[in-house]
């Protein structure tokens, strides 16, 4: 879904009061998300109907197949290209919530800061195609410093941080770099109960729960 021209001066006019909602947490169009049911990646700009992801219920630790609604546009402001160390990517807001090791949910931005191990869940997203994200601009260099400017890169040295196998079926990994994309719109899901979803080997907060 991509709103219609007469339509996007009232989302743009939105998106401060959504930010200061705390609403200002999910993922760029062009995120692909791994269905289970149809064992496709779609992207979410173009899912159009309910449709399935996985889950993780925090009893068991068990990944299961939820319902999620159909995405919708949440704000617009400005999105960035995450990469892992477990190989994927995230075009998200530094504001999303992801699981870090310890079990306490943290954001792109301050898990990029801190360099915090997050838990990356292996499951049969994993055998799918891992090319989570396809983009034309953006391009990182593997070290710079922050400057102005949609093409500006935040990068750091991260090679003190080690992937670390804590299970058969899970493991650990952070974020190697951070790359400025642009200005655009936003988009987020609601998933049925736990309100989580795995996109790109992390475990996702959606709808800023």
């Amino acid at each position: 879904f991509r709103p219609m021209e007469h339509q996007i001066p009232f989302l743009k006019s939105q998106a401060r009061i959504r930010i200061l909602r705390g609403g200002n947490r999910c993922l760029g169009g062009e995120q692909l998300i791994y269905d289970p049911v149809l064992d496709v990646h779609r992207r979410i700009d173009e899912i159009d109907e309910d449709f399935h992801v996985l889950s993780r219920d925090p009893a068991t630790g068990e990944l299961v197949t939820k319902r999620a609604c159909a995405p919708f546009i949440k704000s617009y402001g400005a999105l960035y290209r995450v990469t892992l160390s477990n190989g994927e990517s995230l075009v998200t807001t530094l504001e999303h919530r992801v699981l870090d090791a310890q079990g306490h949910w943290i954001s792109i931005g301050e898990a990029w800061r801190t360099q915090a191990l997050l838990f990356c869940e292996k499951s049969s997203e994993d055998a799918a195609n891992r090319d989570c994200v396809l983009l034309s601009v953006g391009q990182s260099c593997d070290i710079q410093v922050a400057k102005s400017g949609d093409n500006a890169a935040l990068s750091m040295s991260s090679s003190h941080v080690a992937t670390q196998e804590v299970g058969n079926e899970e493991s650990t990994c952070h974020i190697k770099n951070v790359v400025v994309l642009r200005n655009d719109f936003i988009y987020d899901l609601t998933v049925e109960t736990f309100h989580t979803y795995i996109c790109s080997g992390l475990l996702n907060k959606n709808s800023g729960k």
